[in-house]
């Protein structure tokens, strides 16, 4: 497994995700993203310094081959270079969960944000409901520090989310 930016053959997993109602009860989205919008955004190559945001594609490359397959993202938001922290968020398309990619993922990022932007602080928000998500953090070494009442409105309801953190 590796992550790599994203490139523009990687226009129908990020329409996949963004436009997944399942997806938009995690990232807060409220509208779909058209094709033309998306490939906007691979093009733009925005960097973590000017936007604060970094998007990386999670790739598993195929035993005996050069091919890869791309099986999610991994994003880091939030940046804020003066306080040293972001916030991550680890999302995986349905076939590839439960498989352990998730927490080497997690891995893969916690050690470009500590090498390469010199984090000290990663967090998450975790949905209560989100049972998986919490289980790789905490193996991930995070400690739940904090629960948001009703902070996250999914399914018609307000749920609440808790408050994930691991410092380096």
């Amino acid at each position: 497994m590796h992550l790599r930016p994203l490139e523009p053959e990687d226009l129908d997993l990020l329409y996949e995700i963004e436009n997944s109602p399942e997806t938009w009860d995690v990232t807060l989205s409220d509208a779909p993203y058209s094709r033309f919008k998306l490939r906007q955004y691979i093009s733009a190559g925005a960097d973590i310094h000017a936007c604060g945001e970094l998007r990386l594609v999670i790739a598993l490359r195929e035993k005996g081959s050069e091919k890869e397959i791309a099986i999610g993202l991994a994003d880091l938001t939030a940046f804020c270079s003066l306080s040293a922290k972001a916030e991550v968020g680890i999302i995986l398309l349905p076939e590839f969960r439960g498989l352990h990619h998730g927490g080497h993922a997690l891995s893969l990022l916690e050690n470009l944000a500590v090498s390469r932007l010199r984090i000290h602080q990663l967090y998450a928000h975790i949905p209560v409901s989100n049972e998986a998500s919490k289980t790789i953090f905490q193996k991930a070494g995070y400690q739940r520090v904090a629960t948001l009442p009703d902070w996250h409105f999914r399914r018609g309801t307000y749920e609440d989310v808790e408050l994930w953190n691991k410092f380096f």
